[in-house]
């Protein structure tokens, strides 16, 4: 019989203290460090590396985006929920956030806004970017 993970690191689930139990200091990246983030990244990669760095959304509620949770004239998002990982073949699915916290508005920065609206003005030119459709896709229109 092969020994669980657990067994092998010696640490069993619930003995190490959640990032929100945690008393150290979260790191926040500075503006420097975010445009050096930024200029480093693929520019395919640039919108949702964009919207991360800049909104303080999960990565599983920025997948879960659609067109129409964007706002373009009052600058934000709605967050509705977020997409589970995915297995092959399967259906992308909204599940409920965290936390009923979870539900809200985003606002939005200014360089957030320039990136997304980039982004949708390629998605259209693409054949993609109705609303329904999700803002960060692959060709297929796969989250």
């Amino acid at each position: 019989m092969r020994p669980s993970v657990r067994v092998i690191t010696g640490i069993r689930r619930g003995e190490l203290p959640s990032p929100s139990q945690s008393d150290k200091p979260k790191r926040v990246l500075r503006t420097e460090e975010i445009s050096k983030l930024l200029a480093a990244t693929a520019t395919t990669y640039t919108p949702i590396v964009t919207l991360l760095a800049w909104s303080g959304l999960r990565v599983s509620e920025s997948i879960a985006l659609r067109w129409c949770d964007i706002d373009f004239v009052d600058g934000m998002c709605r967050v509705e929920g977020q997409l589970p990982a995915l297995k092959r073949r399967e259906r992308p699915r909204m599940v409920n956030p965290k936390s009923k916290r979870g539900l809200r508005e985003v606002p939005f920065l200014p360089a957030v806004t320039a990136a997304l609206e980039r982004h949708l003005g390629s998605e259209l030119a693409a054949g993609r970017g109705q609303a329904d459709d999700f803002v960060f896709a692959t060709r297929t229109g796969r989250p």
